[in-house]
């Protein structure tokens, strides 16, 4: 389930100053070979890999447009400033994508705080327009992303907390995914 990942390597190599698509060629339906992996995160992951992999086989499809995302929207990837500005950080991933695929990358913490990441996503201006068919399948890859990552060896030098970082938004992502297909 790591076709995420691919996508989004390619997401910081733009040429000439393009913006690349947040797909990029990234392979699809590797969930299989990441049951165990799966089943550790996510025992009701590993008893779903093949819903989970036809979920993912859609991804680069369902996430395909032509705005500019920052692709790690996270809260710890935000600021807020004294006015209540947000500011957004960290932007090693910006590529082109469908606009409402920051905001589902976005809404796996609101859903593990307890909250209604399903009525956020309906209700807000671009949310409220994804198919929920696509926005299944963009979770699917980037949980898998997330567990695919958390599994490797960190590359040097990095944070001593990235995989476990990792590990953490690939169960929150599987968490609100599992809500939403069962």
């Amino acid at each position: 389930m790591a076709g995420g990942a691919a996508a989004l390597a390619g997401g910081a190599a733009g040429v000439a100053g393009e913006v690349p698509a947040l797909a990029g060629g990234a392979p699809a339906g590797e969930a299989r070979d990441g049951a165990a992996r799966l089943a550790e995160v996510d025992s009701w992951a590993g008893r779903h890999l093949d819903l989970l992999a036809d979920l993912e086989a859609g991804w680069a499809e369902a996430s395909a447009g032509s705005t500019m995302i920052h692709a790690d929207l996270r809260v710890d990837n935000m600021l807020v400033d004294a006015d209540g500005t947000v500011w957004l950080c960290d932007w090693n991933w910006p590529c082109l994508a469908a606009p409402w695929v920051d905001l589902v990358l976005l809404l796996p913490s609101v859903h593990v705080a307890g909250l209604d990441a399903d009525a956020v996503l309906a209700r807000h201006p671009v949310g409220r327009h994804a198919d929920p068919a696509a926005v299944n399948a963009v979770l699917a890859a980037f949980a898998g992303m997330f567990i695919e990552r958390a599994a490797v060896p960190p590359p040097m030098p990095a944070s001593p907390w990235l995989r476990r970082h990792q590990r953490y938004f690939g169960a929150a992502t599987l968490s609100w995914l599992r809500s939403r297909v069962s």
